[in-house]
Parts: C-alpha cells; sequence; structure tokens
C-alpha cells in the first residue's frame, strides 16, 4: 500500500523530516529529470524510483543545515554525500538541493539516464576505473573553482576504493585569505590522508572566502 506523502514542509517548524526531505529532493529531480522521477514514491526516508532510489541518512554534524543523503542504483551499495547550507534554514536547505542537484545528484543522472553520455576515462578519472564526474560548483572567487576544474585532482590522489563497484566520492576545498580547508569523503567517510594532499595542492590565493566542490562516482568497467 503506498504510503500518505508528508505535509509540506514549513520552515518555521525547524528541520525538515527525513520524508519531507526526500519531498523536496524529488521535487528537484521532477525539474530536473522528469522521465526520471517518473512513478518515484516516498516511504520511510526513502525517495524510491525505478531501480533506484535516495535516503535521508543519519546527520553526523547535528547541525540543523547540514544534510547526509545517499542512493542506490540497482544492487549498488549505499553511494553517501554531505552537504551543509548557508544562512536561515529556509535560504540553507534550497542552497542544499541546489548544491545536490548540481554535484551528487547530477552523477546519478547520469548513471540512471541511458541518454547520459559515458563515464569519462581520461584525465578526470582514476586508473582501473570508469567515472561519473560533475561539475565543479562554487562561491566566492571563480579563480579556485576554475583551478580544481583544470586540475586532474583524482588522480593526483592517489585514492583507495574499498568497494568492487560503485564508490561515491566528494571532493570539498574552502579558502580564505588565511587557510586552506580541503575534506575529500569516500563513501561517506573522510580521507584524511587524501584531504591533506588536496589541501597542500597549491590552489590560488583569494580576497574573500571561497567554496568549490565536485562529486564523483568511480565505477568498476565491466
Amino acid at each position: 500500500m503506498f504510503s500518505k506523502r508528508p505535509r509540506p514542509w514549513d520552515p518555521a517548524a525547524g528541520r525538515p523530516s527525513d520524508d519531507q526531505l526526500m519531498e523536496l529532493l524529488r521535487s528537484r529531480l521532477l525539474e530536473i529529470a522528469p522521465s526520471v522521477a517518473a512513478g518515484s514514491r516516498v516511504d520511510h526516508g526513502v525517495l524510491e524510483g525505478r531501480g533506484w532510489s535516495w535516503l535521508a541518512l543519519p546527520n553526523h554534524t547535528g547541525r540543523p543545515s547540514h544534510f547526509d543523503i545517499g542512493f542506490t542504483v540497482g544492487s549498488s551499495d549505499v553511494i553517501a554525500d554531505c552537504i551543509s547550507g548557508t544562512g536561515p534554514l529556509k535560504d540553507a536547505v534550497s542552497q542544499v538541493l541546489d548544491v545536490w542537484a548540481q554535484t551528487s545528484g547530477a552523477c546519478f543522472r547520469q548513471l540512471v539516464s541511458p541518454a547520459s553520455p559515458p563515464p569519462a576515462a581520461g584525465p578526470a578519472g582514476i586508473p582501473g576505473w570508469e567515472c561519473v564526474v560533475s561539475d565543479v560548483i562554487g562561491y566566492g572567487s571563480a579563480a579556485l573553482p576554475d583551478a580544481l576544474r583544470t586540475r586532474p585532482v583524482l588522480r593526483e590522489l592517489s585514492l583507495t576504493l574499498p568497494r568492487e563497484r560503485h564508490n561515491g566520492i566528494k571532493i570539498y576545498l574552502h579558502k580564505t585569505s588565511a587557510e586552506t580547508t580541503a575534506e575529500v569523503r569516500v563513501n561517506g567517510i573522510v580521507d584524511a590522508t587524501a584531504s591533506q594532499s588536496l589541501a597542500a595542492m597549491g590552489w590560488p590565493e583569494v580576497e574573500g572566502p571561497t567554496t568549490a566542490r565536485f562529486y564523483a562516482v568511480a565505477v568498476r568497467p565491466e
């Protein structure tokens, strides 16, 4: 039996429930990939479609504006991502949806849509793997996302990928005039060595706070 849809999220009531978050993702997916979202439904914190699902994961920070989400394609393990928004909660959730649509959501669309281009096997990829890679998005100076976009970061980081098939990779950089913060997560877990290597790669100087990030899914060739 199909479950009833949750009440629409009211920012005044606080953080959206898991079901409300999945409804927000579903609404965005209907906008950007209607053929993929068609027939999908939300039940118990899971957005389920034809051969795929998105699910709400435990918030590892406790911050109301931070969301841990993941997806599955076919029989894959959960491919996890985490995104934080800034500002008032309504604005923060809107920002999270925008980041999702352009990063892990974009990789998801490439994996499930037959019309999408094949995974990248060139400089953006990892030896022995095919990689579905989102565009680099950024806030602040354009210099940092431009530099991240043109550098073969996935190759240079020498990542250890523990799964046989689908490994989700989050690349995050935040830079000010005084410091650089970098985070690399593989399947939702911080890779401390890779994060330190990313921070030390020699990124362009910025005058104000600047953030850049992208997402990738490494797929072992059949």
